[in-house]
């Protein structure tokens, strides 16, 4: 699958794939996080998420930011689904507020990359 999933990106836009492999609903097995290094994968694993993935029962907007200000912490790798309609309405404002906090944001690669977690 995950070859697949390369061969598609890469004939409809010419771009190779990120290589890092958070496994579907974070179900794993040996075998298939072994698969995944062996494709030069690096597995990744989110410490923070929240019931966001049902576009019928969407969480209320105020709860949920107020849920990951309160669930953040250093390193912290936060799992939100795009097609929530709450995330995008408090994206901007948990951006600002966890910058007034002192936290800064960065790409995985640098989070990974650095060796460390804080």
């Amino acid at each position: 699958e995950i070859k697949g999933a390369e061969d598609v990106l890469r004939e409809f836009t010419g771009l190779e794939m990120d290589k890092y492999y958070r496994p579907p609903q974070g179900a794993f097995c040996r075998t298939n996080l072994e698969h995944a290094k062996m494709l030069g994968y690096k597995t990744v694993f989110w410490s923070l998420a929240y019931a966001d993935w049902d576009d019928k029962k969407q969480p209320e907007a105020q709860k949920s930011l107020e849920r990951l200000i309160e669930r953040t912490h250093n390193g912290c790798i936060m799992l939100l689904h795009p097609q929530s309609k709450t995330n995008a309405e408090i994206l901007e404002q948990y951006i600002v507020t966890m910058k007034q906090k002192g936290y800064e944001f960065c790409l995985i690669d640098e989070l990974v990359n650095s060796g460390s977690t804080t």
